[in-house]
């Protein structure tokens, strides 16, 4: 018995010394139960990454019908859900950092609608581009070029980024829940009130503020825990949802082993579709879609560590951003092959910052329950509802507002830009897009006011990329 808890009190000495965790001012069950809250934040990408390329996929096969791609329900799923497993826990083991990742927003749309459904890029040789564009940041990321780029972006655009990234995780929040919805004549309204949906996921939103206002310990997971009973309850009693499903323990798809089968199919493209001359290098919209993908995961990527590092303090922080974006890139790269889409730094790792994740040992719990998750996703589908997770991610949004005071409102082309960046960012429901729209009337505004001289040059010389990632989606050939 002794030994035993001697062999148990070295396990947790040498967790604690590997992380850094009590020298990070954390606990390990504390990193634990933050990589829980993420994992419950950023599971939805298994279902959305599904439906996203299914569709695509889908409009390929009706306008390709002899030269159709089948691939199971759920297979991207599957995909989805080992990609963030393996990417989560490689970020987690090297760079030591609270960021858990997966297949990114934006990414995935652009591959799905503007490449795969018109027809510009057949959905198995897709994969060459975005392994490609995995490699070209993993080679800007070894570089010194990438840290002169960020570095050259200034202090307040940088805490901007960080508030913008609050702001979208709030929007992503409120309209997948469904309390914003397209309007009947303008752009957005509020949704239905009586829809029990969307009155879940406004309990969520009070109890949520209100364990934070008492400053509850693990008030977090205890919101999400409060909405998911509750929704149970509702369901149970007959309550029907109009624009989500509420929780309920349903299973999906009887058919499910097939979709492990969909592996097989997109296994090893990203290397064998290099042979395919007229759809990768002798097609120009590949080569649009590899600068596309790059610049995206590259600003989304930034954006997201620059929202993180605002919340966070520790002496080697610096040290673990860098090892952070070889690991994005790597896994980009890497999980390629199996036929995951651009993997990226997900903006809802800080809702675990929040909860007061400090190292790699939340990333790791995050990875290993995507991997868990794996057999049960049909069950994730019916329990894991947008309304349940709404609450959290808007006590992380309102907690990182907070950084508007160290915005230099005074100067009236900071002020400008640091506040279309957090507008663009959340409307254009992009990251990386509202960060370059940013950037660059930052650097006209500049120009314009007579301020050239201020702006570093790295930046200037950067300034004709951010251009070509606004203009290359929009040529067609």
């Amino acid at each position: 018995m002794l030994w035993e808890i001697s062999n148990l009190e070295k396990k947790v000495n040498f967790i604690d010394g590997y992380f850094k965790i009590s020298k990070r001012n954390s606990t390990i069950g504390r990193e634990i139960v933050s990589g829980l809250i993420v994992f419950i934040s950023m599971c939805y990408i298994i279902f959305v990454q599904e439906s996203i390329l299914s569709d695509g996929i889908n409009l390929w096969n009706i306008n390709h019908p002899n030269n159709q791609v089948i691939i199971p329900k759920w297979t991207f799923g599957i995909i989805t859900a080992l990609s963030a497993a393996f990417s989560s826990i490689l970020m987690g083991m090297y760079a030591n950092y609270p960021v858990s990742l997966a297949s990114g927003m934006g990414a995935n749309a652009f591959i799905s609608y503007t490449l795969i459904a018109t027809g510009k890029i057949n959905p198995l040789a897709v994969f060459v581009a975005v392994f490609l564009s995995g490699v070209i940041f993993v080679i800007v990321s070894l570089s010194g070029l990438r840290k002169k780029i960020l570095n050259s972006i200034p202090n307040d655009i940088k805490t901007a980024i960080s508030i913008g990234v609050g702001f979208f995780i709030m929007y992503i929040a409120l309209s997948n829940s469904g309390i914003i919805i397209g309007g009947n004549g303008t752009i957005t309204s509020i949704g239905s009130l009586k829809d029990p949906s969307v009155l879940l996921a406004m309990f969520a939103i009070i109890v949520t503020i209100i364990l934070w206002i008492y400053d509850l310990k693990g008030y977090i997971i205890i919101a999400i825990v409060s909405t998911l009973v509750l929704g149970l309850v509702l369901n149970l009693s007959g309550l029907e949802s109009e624009s989500n499903p509420l929780p309920s323990f349903g299973w999906g798809e009887l058919n499910y082993k097939e979709s492990f089968k969909g592996i097989n199919v997109l296994f090893g493209q990203s290397f064998i579709q290099m042979g395919n001359v007229k759809q990768v290098w002798a097609n120009p919209e590949f080569y649009i879609a590899l600068l596309t993908l790059f610049l995206t995961d590259f600003f989304n990527t930034a954006g997201t560590l620059f929202g993180i590092n605002e919340n966070i303090d520790f002496e080697d922080k610096e040290k673990c951003v860098n090892k952070a974006l070889i690991v994005d890139a790597v896994s980009t790269t890497a999980c390629s092959i199996i036929g995951a889409t651009n993997v990226t730094s997900f903006a809802e790792s800080t809702s675990g910052v929040q909860n007061g994740a400090r190292t790699g040992l939340t990333s790791i719990v995050t990875g290993i329950l995507f991997l868990l998750s794996i057999p049960f996703i049909p069950l994730l589908g019916g329990l894991i509802t947008p309304s349940v997770t709404t609450g959290a991610m808007i006590i992380v949004g309102i907690s990182m507002a907070k950084s508007l005071t160290k915005i230099e409102f005074e100067d009236k082309v900071i002020a400008s830009s640091s506040i279309l960046i957090i507008i663009l960012m959340m409307l254009t429901y992009s990251i990386g897009t509202g960060i370059v729209l940013g950037l660059l009337i930052y650097i006209i505004l500049m120009i314009a006011t007579g301020r050239i001289k201020e702006v570093d040059n790295y930046l200037m010389a950067f300034s004709p990329m951010l251009l070509l990632f606004i203009i290359l989606p929009l040529i067609t050939f």
